[in-house]
């Protein structure tokens, strides 16, 4: 009995021992892989993720924690010396992983955080390197417990592995402390998209493009559609506030253009972060939605917008985005043959977002579809309502039949056909629910489509109007637009640098009138700012009035800057030919021949400055060379992997140093015509489009 005793009581002691070893290995281990792994990508590059820090740590804690118990359950459990030999591979295995992830990691191409797809046989010489070095952190351990005492070598190990789990605390702290959070982009949902007031109702359709001569024509191939609408004016003489949508939909519901005096969203800050008709309408108790696309609000909209958000998207599930968190960790953990396996494209994450309830303004059919399951409801939740509804309207694709369903390929014409059958079916709804005559109802455009797009379509109904639908010629403005939303809601209206009261607008019989247009061909982006006291079909009488450009073109460079091809057309003041049409989402090459003339402030002596582009999209497979002052830097075909890769490759910085710190950049497609480059930009062959530049040392 007593021997039995004894053999217990070593047994216990053994087990303890075996836990005690694993302990410090385990922490090691789980600390490096499982927990600090993911922190260690996350934190320096949150800004470009749309998760937060709380996802993320409730994703790896429960992992941290699961894992650290299996560790420690299998050492207690186990036969002694398969406990003593996990313990031992586990500190071997947890010190391959510190090395790779902390100080054996190459860059690839441009980067483990943005799924490059790499050239795996051009590592050949690391590849056998790093896998000698995995190789030496596994055997060592069994190694030194085979040819030194084991009681001291096990001890060695457990300092060791507490040490090697300690020097990574000082730089997570110093990640938490730089963290930046991501900023959550606003997000329009279709939250309430068909629920309206069963009291007093302001609607507000948009079709997008949808010209002045497109809407005539509609009507004189389908006259009969004016006896639908009852109490509507026809303003046929009705000027764009501005053009194209990127800086219309924010004139024409503020009042305030846009002249390029900062970046774009500098100006959406001020335009709607001030004093403006949607907010106005809010603070007076008005229940206000906008279904549009978020890219054209700032921020600050979601206080007053109920459909408007800033808490950014949500994981699907906490299980999905954990795999998606472990993929990223291990392709930058795992030792390099393996790397190829679980290489990682940050666009994954996307799948891990919850389903998609956002609004999109491109796919009318869509819209339509999801009406028609419904309808409007009616809710007695409050008095007034007030509703926006930005359709893709004659703007392309043209995807839509007569009757509004969605076909393959259809034509504008077509397509105007099906806006206009959804906006007879809206009105219908309100008519049989008894919500049409006490409804405002206001049908236009964002602008127009023809010429600089200057003349959209405009039509107006008035609560209480009964009239027979009639037009106007009388000479109204898009910037008008928050004046009549001030008054329909029965509001002071503040002053108005451009806009009239619809009642002042319908005594004069001509006005002096603004419009403001984006222009971004010859590699320039500049707001054309016209003025008119003619007719607004009368486009030779427009006259330009002044330019607004970007002055800042020959402010040099700042290494680590990220600069914009979309709006805020950051990176387009360095661009002197090639580049063409700036969309608001990104900026068209077009040609055989494109340049850029970048001057860099506090320029390295020596090194490599590591540049980057982010494309969209490409036009057509073409062969691409690209010289940096004068060496060839980077040559690719545009395919669909080029484009999803980026425009990626190193400058020497004694290159750009030797050129009085200027950077000149010419791009170079062999398969053009170089006859090209006698034509406008605007008429060359398009290449492709690009989103983003960044330069670092």
């Amino acid at each position: 009995m007593k021997s039995e005793r004894n053999i217990q009581k070593n047994n216990g002691k053994n087990r303890i021992g075996r836990l005690l070893f694993m302990l410090p290995v385990a922490l090691f281990l789980v600390f490096t892989l499982i927990f600090y792994g993911p922190l260690s990508l996350y934190l320096p590059n949150a800004q470009e993720l749309w998760f937060g820090l709380g996802d993320i740590m409730r994703c790896i804690l429960p992992f941290t924690l699961a894992a650290l118990g299996i560790l420690l359950l299998a050492a207690f459990v186990l036969p002694e010396k398969i406990s003593w030999l996990l313990t031992a591979l586990t500190f071997g295995t947890a010190l391959g992983f510190y090395l790779q992830g902390n100080l054996i990691s190459i860059r690839y191409g441009s980067g483990v955080m943005d799924g490059t797809e790499i050239q795996w046989q051009h590592y050949t010489k690391y590849a056998l390197v790093n896998t000698a070095v995995w190789a030496a952190c596994i055997i060592l351990p069994f190694v030194l417990l085979h040819f030194l005492k084991k009681e001291k070598t096990r001890t060695g190990i457990m300092i060791a592995a507490l040490f090697l789990t300690a020097v990574q605390i000082p730089a997570l702290a110093v990640q938490l402390v730089t963290f930046r959070p991501n900023e959550q982009e606003l997000t329009v949902t279709r939250d309430g998209i068909y629920e309206l007031s069963d009291k007093e109702n302001t609607i507000l359709v948009i079709l997008d493009t949808m010209d002045e001569e497109y809407y005539k024509e509609f009507i004189d191939l389908h006259p009969e559609y004016t006896q639908q609408l009852t109490g509507f004016v026809h303003y046929g003489n009705t000027l764009a506030a501005a053009a194209r949508t990127i800086v219309a939909l924010p004139a024409m519901l503020t009042g305030v253009p846009f002249r390029r005096e900062g970046t774009f969203t500098e100006y959406l800050k001020e335009a709607w972060g001030g004093e403006n008709a949607l907010k106005a309408m809010y603070d007076d108790g008005i229940n206000v939605r906008v279904y549009s696309n978020a890219n054209y609000y700032d921020d600050s909209c979601a206080a007053y917008v109920e459909n408007f958000s800033t808490e950014g998207a949500k994981p699907a599930s906490d299980w999905i985005l954990s795999k998606k968190i472990y993929k990223m960790t291990l392709s930058r953990f795992l030792p390099h043959l393996l790397k190829k396996y679980v290489w990682f494209n940050t666009a994954e994450f996307e799948e891990a977002k919850a389903g998609n309830n956002r609004y999109s303004t491109n796919n009318d059919p869509k819209f339509f579809r999801e009406y028609q399951e419904t309808g409007f409801s009616y809710s007695d939740k409050y008095d007034r309502a007030f509703r926006v509804y930005h359709l893709n309207g004659a703007h392309e694709p043209h995807i839509m039949a007569a009757d509004g369903a969605k076909v393959d390929q259809s034509d504008r014409v077509t397509q105007d056909e099906g806006c206009f059958y959804i906006v007879e079916q809206l009105l219908n709804d309100l008519k049989e629910n008894g919500h049409y005559d006490d409804a405002t109802i206001i049908l236009t455009a964002d602008h127009g489509n023809l010429h600089v797009a200057e003349q959209p379509y405009f039509l107006i109904k008035k609560a209480g109007a009964q009239e027979e639908y009639h037009d106007s010629d009388a000479p109204l403005s898009l910037f008008d637009l928050p004046v009549i939303l001030y008054e329909t809601a029965a509001l002071n209206v503040p002053e108005q640098q451009y806009g009239l009261s619809l009642d002042e607008v319908d005594s004069l019989t001509e006005r002096e009138r603004f419009f403001f247009q984006n222009v971004s061909g010859s590699s320039q982006v500049l707001i054309n700012e016209y003025r008119t006291t003619s007719h607004a079909g009368d486009y030779d009488a427009m006259e330009l009035v002044e330019s607004h450009k970007d002055e800042s073109g020959s402010e040099p460079y700042v290494l680590g800057t990220e600069l914009s091809f979309k709006a805020d057309a950051t990176a387009n003041r360095y661009c002197v030919e090639g580049f063409t049409q700036n969309t608001g989402f990104r900026t068209l090459m077009a040609g055989p021949y494109g340049k850029m003339e970048i001057p860099v402030a506090d320029c390295p002596e020596s090194g490599s400055l590591h540049v980057q582009f982010t494309l969209a999209a490409s036009s057509e497979d073409t062969d691409l060379l690209i010289q940096a002052n004068g060496e060839e830097c980077f040559h690719a075909r545009t395919d669909k992997a080029q484009v999803k890769e980026g425009i990626v490759f190193d400058v020497p910085a004694e290159l750009v140093k030797s050129q009085d710190q200027k950077l000149v950049l010419e791009f170079f497609f062999t398969e053009i015509d170089e006859e090209e480059m006698k034509m406008e930009a605007e008429l060359r062959t398009r290449t492709i489009s690009l989103t983003s530049f960044i330069m670092e040392q």
